[in-house]
């Protein structure tokens, strides 16, 4: 696999489909990405409490890497990159609001179900596997529903 975001338009999401791997390249559950914020390197996650979910750092540097992030992270042409995730640590849990971020980013739903709204008022809904293109600079919210683990890799180091 091959995603090459320089071809893609800069001005609008785009959905890239379901990535397609075998079911063996995703966490078993919620609790399995849990029991690994115990060894993640001081300053590679941040507790988002008032969000209620967890935004975790370059996990691309960690052996224990979900396989399917790594798969993603290798076919992504982004330079330099890396993986940013989030993880709702309950039901109730809530996304940042209305913003945009400073990079390009691809992101993959890897447990959960989200949906993401664009200030332009298209939405797209994404399962475990979905993969989105989001541009720098395009305005977006992202609710999920319920648990969630969330990953993006993105153009920044």
């Amino acid at each position: 696999m091959h995603i090459d975001v320089k071809t893609f338009n800069k001005d609008q999401p785009l959905f890239l489909g379901n990535i397609g791997v075998p079911e063996d390249y995703f966490p078993e559950s919620i609790d399995h990405v849990f029991e690994y914020l115990d060894i993640l390197k001081e300053g590679d996650y941040h507790s988002r409490d008032f969000l209620r979910m967890f935004e975790l750092h370059r996990l691309e540097q960690y052996e224990w890497c979900p396989k399917v992030l790594r798969t993603l992270y290798d076919a992504v042409d982004f330079e330099p990159k890396s993986i940013v995730s989030f993880l709702a640590c309950d039901e109730q849990a809530i996304g940042y609001g209305w913003h945009d971020d400073y990079f390009d980013l691809v992101a993959i739903n890897v447990i959960g179900n989200t949906t993401w709204y664009f200030r332009d008022g298209s939405q797209q809904i994404m399962t475990p596997g979905d993969m989105l293109f989001v541009p720098e600079g395009v305005e977006h919210t992202v609710e999920g529903n319920g648990y969630r683990y969330t990953a993006s890799i993105c153009n920044k180091a």
